[in-house]
């Protein structure tokens, strides 16, 4: 994992810890919608969630 991945999903990180299911929710759909560059959800579309880069 990347240096600005640790910074860009510790604020899910800490919700998921502190079992905030709800924040931790919201907070992936922000992180979605930034990876893909939308401001809104609308706007997202399946094919670029295929797209998504992963890290292992």
């Amino acid at each position: 994992m990347l240096v600005s991945d640790v910074n860009r999903y510790s604020k899910l990180r800490n919700y998921l810890e502190e079992k905030q299911w709800f924040n931790a929710d919201i907070e992936t759909i922000n992180l979605i919608m930034a990876i893909a560059g939308h401001n809104r959800l609308g706007e997202l579309r399946p094919e670029e969630i295929q797209k998504f880069p992963c890290n292992s």
